[in-house]
């Protein structure tokens, strides 16, 4: 089903490889259903290569520069990711 007043954009900070799937506008039923689907994807494409990360704009991040914000992300997830291995 199309959202149309949401936006989903996949990004990667310039110092990490974590595929990111940055969401705005959307309930987090809509938001887990598009992650659940383009993460498969993503991870299918890499040969397992990469997990994407999934994050949604909230008000303490609109304050500041994006990169930072991305950066965390990647970093919560990657730290989530290593977790989960070992």
């Amino acid at each position: 089903a199309a959202i149309a007043s949401s936006t989903a954009s996949v990004t990667a900070s310039a110092t990490s490889s974590v595929p990111i799937l940055y969401f705005s506008g959307t309930s987090n039923a809509q938001m887990m259903s598009t992650y659940n689907i383009i993460a498969r994807e993503i991870y299918e494409e890499t040969g397992g290569a990469a997990n994407a990360a999934c994050a949604k704009v909230v008000e303490p991040a609109m304050n500041k520069p994006f990169r930072q914000v991305i950066e965390e992300i990647a970093g919560d997830h990657t730290d989530a990711i290593q977790g989960q291995t070992v």
